[in-house]
């Protein structure tokens, strides 16, 4: 009876120490899905005219303490925008003063944005970004691209099996949904969007 009573003991223990960690499981791995919402589009111009033309990406608004993921968002934009042969050149504005007056030599168009919102954490909660993107003529003061993007991520469930809980997995953190917007944003001025629109004039010289 003593024998059963050991290996009971045993088996418990073995059964923690398998679970051990699974209530902070969603942190170690951040891999839910993420779920961008349909853009709001307030201003929208046929890209053609424009792909030649040298962009500069300025570091987002955030709010106070938030800087740091304000740049962080900026060189994700630079990087899809870049990728995606949008423009001409991409380049980041590096100046941390007003972009509108430090900008890099031969830019044609600024790419800013402002952060809404950005709830960040663990992965244990939901993690959600939302922005203002505008892309104005330097030359013109114009405003030629102006959306309001959105996405979020939550945690998926973990698997109860009895013997040991698989974790489900953390939301993806907020680099992840940013890249998500940015490839929207990059969509929003493809060929595609601009044949869908009726702009048939694609010539890029």
């Amino acid at each position: 009876m003593r024998g059963f009573a050991t290996s009971a003991l045993w088996i418990l223990a073995l059964a923690a120490w398998l679970c051990s960690g699974c209530a902070t499981a969603p942190t170690a791995s951040r891999s839910a899905a993420v779920k961008v919402d349909p853009p709001r589009v307030l201003a929208w111009r046929c890209p053609a005219p424009h792909r030649h033309r040298q962009a500069a990406v300025a570091a987002f608004e955030a709010p106070e303490g938030m800087e740091q993921a304000g740049s962080h968002m900026a060189r994700i934009y630079a990087a899809a925008l870049s990728a995606g042969a949008t423009f001409g050149r991409v380049v980041l504005s590096g100046s941390d003063g007003d972009p509108d007056r430090f900008l890099p030599s031969g830019t044609d168009l600024l790419v800013r944005g402002k952060v809404e919102r950005l709830i960040v954490g663990s992965g244990a909660l939901s993690e959600q970004v939302k922005v203002q993107v505008w892309v104005t003529d330097v030359g013109t003061d114009t405003v030629l691209w102006w959306v309001e993007q959105s996405a979020s991520s939550m945690p998926r469930p973990d698997l109860n099996l009895f013997w040991n809980v698989v974790p489900g997995g953390g939301a993806a953190p907020y680099g992840k949904l940013t890249r998500a917007l940015a490839n929207q944003f990059v969509d929003l001025l493809s060929d595609a969007e601009a044949q869908r629109r009726g702009c048939f004039n694609l010539d890029r010289k």
